[in-house]
């Protein structure tokens, strides 16, 4: 039986969002009765309290140094390889499922080599891949930017349907729909895991100049 392997991140720079959409995937593939671990890094401001205690975590050290590293990895690439294949190495019949920014179609192919099939998670144009499927649930997204670097065609999964939203926020929507009136009450306001321009103050100042019940997020 395959186990499932996500490699992912958060922090002040990342943000939460590739995490939690990890962990609905993850609580998928568990309801599914597959195994399922988390290697994260312990990098500044990260959230990987959020990864439930039943679920099996791997934290990765991080130093803070000024040696050449990755902006989204905080370690170098060189580190980053060892430190992960160490971790691969030690399982069998694995599926990597990748949602980083960091790790780049060399550092996918270094991992292939431990791996039965890799899974990317992707969200933005114009990446490279060596991946065997890569999820985007964009609706605009062109599979034509994806550049393909195995000998194989990748599997692209491009639809909403491929969405990472909790199933326990899937009757929301119509819920919503339901209370929604022309007139603006309530407003809620959130960044995610971080708001790095501050732009949570920005709207806030506009905002108070206008009569509305204001709600507010902070991670």
């Amino acid at each position: 039986m395959p186990i499932f392997l996500f490699r992912v991140d958060s922090s002040k720079e990342i943000g939460i969002g590739h995490l939690v959409r990890c962990i609905n995937f993850a609580y998928y593939l568990i309801k599914k009765k597959y195994e399922v671990i988390f290697i994260v890094r312990n990098l500044p401001g990260n959230s990987n309290y959020l990864i439930n205690n039943n679920i099996k975590k791997i934290i990765l050290n991080y130093r803070n140094t000024k040696i050449n590293k990755n902006k989204w990895l905080g370690v170098n690439s060189i580190k980053e390889s060892n430190d992960t294949i160490s971790i691969l190495k030690k399982y069998n019949n694995i599926y990597l499922i990748l949602d980083h920014y960091g790790i780049d179609h060399k550092l996918q192919y270094l991992f292939s080599k431990y791996c039965k099939k890799i899974i990317s998670i992707n969200d933005i144009q114009n990446r490279k891949f060596y991946s065997d499927i890569v999820i985007d649930p964009n609706l605009d997204y062109l599979p034509t930017k994806i550049q393909n670097y195995k000998n194989k065609e990748i599997k692209i999964l491009n639809s909403i349907r491929y969405n990472f939203i909790s199933y326990k926020n899937k009757n929301l929507r119509k819920k919503s729909l339901i209370c929604k009136s022309k007139k603006i009450k309530n407003i809620l306001i959130y960044f995610g895991g971080s708001d790095k321009k501050n732009l949570t103050k920005k709207i806030l100042s506009n905002l108070n100049k206008k009569k509305y019940r204001i709600s507010l997020i902070i991670h």
